[in-house]
């Protein structure tokens, strides 16, 4: 395949054992600098059931709650310290610090936390979360497509990634 440039494109495709190693691979590539629209999932062909939507987007927001979550109570307790240090020493008194430390930072800390907390896991790929849609009693293997601009570094980037995310098959590159 070549593109309008005259730069010949490939496709590297991986096999992984399960949807959540997909995943990874797929937020891997992302964070690597591989452009979301170059990233595919490619499954089996399946009609999903609306009770199977249902399930699928209840577990999508039960995951980004959970990063939510996680990330709000690591920002409450690191902004509440800051708060707290800095007016320590700014001249306050302990009590006083520690009450404004733990509403003012306390709340920031919770919302910034939070907002990083989900963030930094979420995908620019909408197909990412395509891996929750998956059976997990399927026994077929959950394959990730990228399309790579013939390009060495990029090539090997992509290889070492997806083999690093626990790809037990990679071909073509």
């Amino acid at each position: 395949m070549t593109t309008e440039a005259g730069a010949r494109r490939y496709r590297v495709t991986a096999s992984f054992d399960s949807p959540e190693l997909a995943q990874d691979a797929m937020l891997g590539l992302e964070a690597a600098g591989i452009d979301a629209h170059d990233i595919h999932l490619r499954t089996a062909d399946a009609v999903q059931t609306p009770e199977g939507e249902r399930r699928t987007d209840l577990r999508i927001a039960g995951s980004i709650a959970r990063r939510y979550g996680a990330g709000a109570v690591i920002g409450a307790a690191v902004g509440a310290l800051l708060v707290f240090a800095v007016l320590a020493i700014a001249g306050f008194s302990a009590a006083q610090a520690a009450v404004i430390g733990a509403l003012a930072g306390g709340t920031g800390g919770f919302f910034l936390g939070g907002y990083w907390g989900v963030a930094r896991r979420l995908p620019v790929n909408a197909e990412a979360f395509d891996t929750m849609a998956v059976d997990t009693a399927d026994d077929r293997d959950v394959t990730v497509e990228v399309e790579v601009i013939d390009d060495a570094d990029t090539l090997s980037t992509v290889n070492d990634t997806l083999r690093r995310a626990g790809a037990r098959v990679v071909r073509g590159a």
